[in-house]
C-alpha cells in the first residue's frame, strides 16, 4: 500500500510498460527518490505471479511476449537487468 504523497511525488506508472515489470520501475524510481519502502511479517499479501498473465492461452502467449518486451525497456531505460540475481539481491537487502 501507498500514501497518496507517492504518486504525488512520483506520478503514475510508466505507460510504456504493458504488464509485466511495471511495478518495479516504480518501486526502483521510489527508491531513486529516496522514499521508504519497508517490509513486515505482520501483514499477509498474496501475489500470485502470472495470473493475469496466464489467465488464458492467448494472453499467456501475448504477455510473454510483452514481458520480455518490458525488461527490455526496463534495461534500456536504467541500464541493467531488472530480473538479475545481482539485482534482486541488493533490492531485497536494501542496498541501493
Amino acid at each position: 500500500m501507498m500514501p497518496r504523497s507517492t504518486f504525488e511525488t512520483l506520478g503514475y506508472f510508466d505507460e510504456r510498460f504493458l504488464t509485466g515489470v511495471e511495478d518495479i520501475d516504480y518501486f526502483y524510481r521510489a527508491r531513486l527518490a529516496g522514499l521508504k519502502m519497508y517490509m513486515t511479517s505482520a501483514v499477509w499479501y498474496w501475489h500470485k505471479e502470472g495470473a493475469t498473465r496466464d489467465s488464458s492461452k492467448e494472453m499467456s502467449d501475448q504477455n510473454k511476449i510483452n514481458h520480455d518486451e518490458n525488461i527490455r525497456r526496463f534495461n534500456e531505460k536504467w541500464g541493467f537487468n531488472c530480473c538479475s540475481e545481482m539485482y534482486v539481491k541488493i533490492f531485497n537487502e536494501n542496498q541501493l
